[in-house]
């Protein structure tokens, strides 16, 4: 995971056209459904991925995290009152 977001902070950098004329190319240099393929592939890997217990626990933390604070904030607005 590190490794693919030090490649999209670095993507992020380049100029936006540049980025389009590239995936033109490779869209019709006949990648297109090599592309499709491996997408496909890493979407079943994905789901295997989410159906897993420790990316359940991490949305059951994500969600406990955020619930806990939005309980923090209501709390200081009703304290500010």
């Amino acid at each position: 995971m590190q490794e693919v977001m030090k490649v999209a902070r670095g993507m992020v950098k380049l100029p936006p056209k540049s980025l389009l004329f590239n995936k033109e190319i490779m869209m019709r240099g006949g990648l297109r459904e090599e592309l499709l393929r491996v997408n496909e592939r890493e979407l079943e890997a994905l789901k295997g991925q989410v159906r897993g217990e420790e990316s359940l626990g991490a949305i059951r933390g994500f969600k406990e995290e955020t619930e806990r604070k939005r309980r923090e904030k209501a709390e200081k607005a009703k304290a500010k009152l």
